[in-house]
């Protein structure tokens, strides 16, 4: 039996343009659970099906070349380890909780010492 979803979010810009105020929206749709019939003007064609699974095999495969791309290069993902990466989250979280970005910088440079020479 289908059960009551709730779709909701925070849109902060709108055709190509930031919003003033950020609009909040919501809604409820009907998900599907395993063993629902599918009502019949929503199921999917031969081609649509088709058109799902290769588009699936090729995101994957490009996510398998790119990442073997970035290997073949030594290009290694940034981790928590990084204290750049550090000082980035930490800015933001700052920055979301209300601080300017001088405090914010005062509060990490504090925190992990001054900033490394670039």
């Amino acid at each position: 039996m289908p059960k009551t979803e709730t779709v909701s979010g925070l849109m902060r810009s709108a055709y190509n343009q930031e919003l003033k105020t950020p609009v909040k929206y919501s809604g409820e749709y009907q998900e599907l659970l395993e063993g629902d019939e599918v009502p019949a003007d929503e199921k999917l064609s031969a081609k649509e099906i088709l058109d799902v699974v290769n588009t699936r095999r090729r995101n994957n495969a490009r996510q398998k070349a790119m990442q073997a791309a970035l290997d073949a290069a030594d290009v290694k993902k940034p981790t928590l380890q990084d204290t750049s990466v550090q000082r980035a989250t930490m800015l933001k979280v700052l920055l979301a909780a209300g601080k300017t970005e001088a405090e914010a910088t005062d509060i990490i440079n504090g925190a992990l010492g001054a900033p490394p020479a670039e």
